[in-house]
């Protein structure tokens, strides 16, 4: 499943805000990686609307598991997630 970058926090608790390109569900598994940085099992989906104003269902938010974790991300490019195992 690929995903496009929009946004890196640096924060306290870093994560991306990601575009889904692809459709379909997706899970996310321990050792899950977005782009090859490790996340964590926990997902969710911020107040994102369209230009019309309905809402945007394609952007997830991915918390990462570490600030290092940042490093191998960056805002515009396409990455894959990788489910990892388990629920």
């Amino acid at each position: 499943m690929r995903f496009k970058l929009e946004y890196v926090s640096t924060g306290s608790t870093p994560y991306v805000l990601a575009r889904q390109m692809d459709g379909g569900s997706f899970t996310i598994g321990l050792d899950s990686r977005l782009g090859g940085a490790r996340i964590k099992m926990s997902l969710s989906q911020p107040r994102s609307l369209r230009p019309d104003g309905s809402p945007d269902l394609t952007v997830f938010a991915f918390q990462l598991l570490g600030a290092s974790e940042v490093s191998v991300l960056k805002v515009g490019e396409t990455v894959v997630l990788t489910p990892g195992v388990g629920q």
